[in-house]
Parts: C-alpha cells; sequence; structure tokens
C-alpha cells in the first residue's frame, strides 16, 4: 500500500473522529494533533534506515579460545580414562595368552608324563653346544605350530641357518599385547622372535649352584646338560595350585639391542627364564645386556651362569601375571612378600640337598 493512500485513510479517519466527538479534538486538519498523526502514520509508511544493531553469527576470538580451552579440559580429564581401559583390554588378552601355555604345558606332560625342560644344554651354552633349545621348542605340537617342529632341525642348535624360518615364526601367544609387539633378536647375525612368557627357575642363578644359593628350593623348571625330560606333577610336594610355572619378562625396546631378556629361543644363561630372587618387577637383573636395560628393567651385565638373575617384569600397572601348575593364571601383584614368591616358584619348600 502506497504513502498516498494512507494519508488519505488517515483524513478520513480525523474527519470522522472530529465529527462523532468534537470535544475531544479539532476538525481542522491543519491542528497539531492531525499533523502529528499524518507524521506518524508517514513515517510508519516509509522505509526506515535507523534499524537496530543485529549481531553476527560468528564467535569472537574470546569464545573461541573459552571453547578451545573446555575442549582440552575435557581431554585431558578422559583421556587417562581411556589409556586405562585400553590397558585393561590388553591386559586381559595377556592373560588369555598365557592361558594357551598352560594347555600347552598340560597337553605335553599327559603325552611325555613330565614338563618340558626350561632349557637343554648338551654341550654347553656356547655357540659350540650340540643341542641346545629352550622350552618353546618342545610346546610348538601344542601351540598349533605343527609345521614349525616338523621342519625344525633338532640335530643343531637353534642358531644354525637350517632353522632360520622356524626361529622367526611369531605367533600371536608368543607376546602380550602390553608390550612390544612382535619383537625380534637381532643383537647378532642369527635372527630369531623374542617373546614375552617364560619359565620358572626358582629362588637361585641360572646354574643353580647351592653353594651360593644355600636356601634354594627345587623349582620346576631347569637347565639340563642332557636329555629331555623335565619335572612330574607328581614331584610338586606343595601342590599344583601353589607351584607357579610361568610368568612375564619384558622385552628391549629395539630388535638390535643385545638384551638376553625374552630372547626366550634361545637356551643361553637368563634369556628364556626368569628367577624369584627378587619380587615381581624389583630388583637389578644380572644378565647379557646394554645400556643398563630400561627404566622398569633395569640391568647389570653378566654372562656368567653362577650369577645371572632375571625378574619376572611387565608393563601392568602393580604386577604381573602368574601361571601355576593346576592350570590357572592370575595377576600377581608387586609387593607380595619375598618369602611367599619363592615358596610360590618351588615345587617344595624345603631346601634342595646339596
Amino acid at each position: 500500500m502506497s504513502a498516498a493512500f494512507l494519508v488519505d485513510d488517515v483524513h478520513s479517519a480525523l474527519h470522522v473522529g472530529c465529527y462523532s466527538r468534537p470535544q475531544y479534538c479539532s476538525c481542522d486538519e491543519s491542528s497539531p494533533h492531525s499533523l502529528m498523526a499524518l507524521h506518524l502514520v508517514g513515517s510508519a509508511s516509509l522505509p526506515s534506515t535507523n534499524l537496530p544493531f543485529r549481531r553476527s553469527g560468528a564467535f569472537t576470538l574470546v569464545e573461541l579460545l573459552v571453547v578451545i580451552a573446555i575442549i582440552g579440559i575435557l581431554v585431558a580429564l578422559l583421556l587417562p580414562a581411556v589409556q586405562a581401559a585400553r590397558e585393561s583390554a590388553r591386559r586381559t588378552d595377556c592373560l588369555n595368552r598365557m592361558r594357551q601355555w598352560a594347555l600347552s604345558l598340560q597337553m605335553y606332560h599327559d603325552t611325555a608324563g613330565y614338563f618340558p625342560p626350561g632349557a637343554i644344554s648338551d654341550g654347553g651354552t656356547s655357540i659350540n653346544g650340540k643341542d641346545r633349545r629352550p622350552f618353546v621348542l618342545l610346546l610348538w605340537p601344542y601351540l598349533e605350530e605343527h609345521a614349525a617342529f616338523a621342519t625344525y632341525d633338532f640335530r643343531v642348535p637353534f642358531w644354525d641357518p637350517a632353522n632360520r624360518d622356524e626361529m622367526t615364526i611369531q605367533p600371536t601367544m608368543y607376546f602380550c599385547p602390553s608390550d612390544r609387539p612382535n619383537a625380534f633378536w637381532e643383537g647378532d647375525s642369527y635372527t630369531r622372535s623374542r617373546g614375552n612368557y617364560v619359565v620358572c627357575f626358582g629362588n637361585a642363578a641360572f646354574s643353580r649352584n647351592l653353594n651360593n644359593f644355600p636356601q634354594y628350593m627345587k623349582a620346576p623348571f631347569n637347565d639340563q646338560l642332557k636329555g629331555t625330560k623335565g619335572v612330574p606333577m607328581r614331584a610338586f610336594t606343595d601342590g599344583l595350585s601353589q607351584t607357579m610355572l610361568m610368568s612375564e619378562v619384558t622385552v628391549s625396546g629395539k630388535d638390535t639391542d643385545f638384551d638376553a631378556r625374552g630372547d626366550f629361543l634361545n637356551n643361553h644363561p637368563g634369556h628364556s627364564v626368569y628367577m624369584t630372587l627378587a619380587t615381581p618387577n624389583s630388583g637389578l637383573d644380572l644378565c647379557t645386556c646394554v645400556f643398563g636395560g630400561l627404566p622398569k628393567a633395569p640391568c647389570r651385565e653378566s654372562q656368567d651362569p653362577n650369577v645371572v638373575r632375571v625378574a619376572a617384569r611387565s608393563h601392568h600397572n602393580g604386577g604381573v601375571h602368574v601361571l601355576r601348575a593346576d592350570g590357572s593364571a592370575q595377576f600377581t601383584a608387586d609387593d607380595i612378600e619375598l618369602d611367599s614368591w619363592q615358596k610360590l616358584g618351588s615345587i617344595s619348600d624345603d631346601p634342595a640337598k646339596r
């Protein structure tokens, strides 16, 4: 509608209002009231240039910084929870893989009538040893690694080039997911897989020299200079549920590190075993190692079998997984009493006879 029509309507309204109620207004169109009415109508009908200020939809710099700060705080609060949930899942998977080792050890015992030896060192642990093999190789058929067991040449040591293919397989049960997966030993020219699951050698150094360790209690595994017979269940006088067979060790940070721990396809002292001379994740390991080891796995170089000792270690918070002779596997805390830990690592609480 145009302004002219609006003005005409106002004139008419003024006339009607004045004639019907002369006491309230003047019918003079030139009166101040009439002019004011016309002015208001004209103003209302014409576009205004004095529109109110409309705020832009974008964030100001201050608002953006506040949002970023809030997001940062939320991430800082949620990230530890996410990491804890992931580690919990890895820890559960780690325990389940240990149960696979439990099954393989039980099946081996059912077949042979005894557990496998921890290591066989016929001819010694030097490179000239005739028969050098750890427990892992003997369990291959029970870990569904039939092909590796069938093609491995037991007439030569593990490091022989004839066995290279078998030494470099990496079944998932070799590794705890909380540690470095698919780790290899490349500390020398004989490449082989590392692993986290090792067997218990009890409360003495690798050689079990009773002159140095008079309180040694016979362990479920040991190093045999000859033969393949291990310890039968009937020898576990403490009870199967009170004796541990296996626990964890951590592997070195790099494949090329010359660090014995977790080199569990090697029968050399300290490579495929752990001792109970120290509680889990504690003490100083004495073994083949470089640069003092990792922060959670300190060590000092030694290759003397009368000295070599390795503690059970893991990347879990507060302890390690332990496999017992009855086939059960559970988490054991770092703060376990040393005496209890050592008795758990023996088949009899009585010191071994010299």
